[in-house]
């Protein structure tokens, strides 16, 4: 009997496993899902920073996805880290047949050292081909700044959704504030402010977090204000207990919750 939802994950390799594929696969998990993966890209990475980005050959990746798609169900996709414009046409491709599931899309545009790993040719793609298909965008406000070439989150967050996203979720950790506020804009252009206490250090792989928890609280039927809410709240806590095994940033740790 199906207990568990079903989320894919569609992300790049971290060799240290704080952001990306494990990140997905260890939050998912811990939230009750069972995570499924397509490895988008292999990188060379620490905890300081990304240093080169190999592309998975999109023969293999769509056959992989076909293979899936033939034998399992899915209830929920998040989407991270891309890293070649022909991985942005694949991912179309499948988004297309997973049509009427949460769709989170976390637009991973740079490593968490600043190392870029999208071209200004790859921003415009994704945003014509990927943002009409996307149920939730999470990108940090850096990233939405990118792909806007807007600085206002809230103007950023209207001509992300005048691009077809349904929902925006730009996150605050890079401002210079005592909290972090998450500003989440709706289709019905409703806003929501979700703050949390600022903790003190760098940390690899929240992002990573806190849209595949998202997208598994979807998976679970709840509302997307709830998902939200209890995703931020899972992330916050994550990185309240992140450890430090390197030399660079913090990894969260991602503890199982019933």
């Amino acid at each position: 009997m199906q207990n568990r939802p079903n989320i894919l994950s569609i992300a790049g390799h971290d060799p240290t496993g704080g952001a990306g594929i494990q990140a997905d696969i260890e939050t998912i998990s811990a939230l009750g899902g069972r995570a499924f993966s397509l490895i988008s890209a292999l990188t060379s990475q620490n905890s300081s920073n990304l240093f080169s980005l190999k592309p998975v050959e999109t023969e293999l990746l769509e056959r992989q996805f076909q293979l899936l798609t033939e034998d399992i169900k899915f209830d929920a996709v998040k989407v991270g880290l891309l890293g070649s414009i022909d991985m942005v046409h694949l991912l179309k491709k499948f988004l297309q047949k997973l049509s009427g599931i949460p769709i989170i899309i976390d637009p991973v545009l740079a490593a968490g050292g600043g190392q870029s790993v999208a071209n200004k040719a790859l921003i415009e793609t994704f945003n014509s081909q990927i943002l009409p298909l996307t149920t939730l965008l999470t990108p940090n406000l850096p990233e939405a700044r990118l792909l806007t070439k807007l600085a206002d989150p809230d103007d950023c967050a209207r001509q992300l959704q005048d691009l077809g996203c349904k929902h925006i979720l730009i996150t605050g950790t890079h401002e210079e504030t005592d909290h972090v506020v998450n500003r989440l804009s709706f289709s019905t252009n409703e806003k929501l402010f979700l703050e949390a206490k600022r903790l003190p250090y760098q940390y690899h792989g929240s992002g990573c977090t806190l849209s595949s928890a998202i997208a598994t609280y979807l998976a679970r039927h709840f509302s997307l204000t709830d998902a939200v809410k209890l995703a931020q709240e899972f992330t916050f806590e994550s990185l309240k207990q992140a450890e430090k095994p390197g030399h660079g940033q913090y990894l969260p740790l991602r503890c199982r919750k019933t």
